[in-house]
């Protein structure tokens, strides 16, 4: 899949009822653009580059916060 365009991804993670999880902030458009068009997905989670217990501890986060995250996307703040 890696060389498969970005809405070939999101297309796949909705097939399979995942959140989507990625370094790209194009996604912010392609999200925008579903959400107008009335595609749902389950969800849009954008890091930079992180360390691995930082993301994990903005995951747990993010779904205690959102536990259902349909049509949500987020980005994680970027490191300081």
């Amino acid at each position: 899949m890696l060389a498969k365009p970005d809405e070939e991804h999101l297309e796949f993670a909705v097939s399979q009822g995942r959140v989507l999880f990625t370094h790209d902030r194009d996604f912010q458009a392609i999200s925008r653009t579903w959400s107008a068009q009335s595609r749902v997905h389950h969800g849009i989670f954008i890091a930079g580059h992180h360390d691995i217990g930082e993301l994990s501890r903005w995951i747990e986060d993010a779904f205690a916060i959102y536990p259902d995250p349909a049509n949500l996307t987020l980005q994680l703040p970027l490191a300081s």
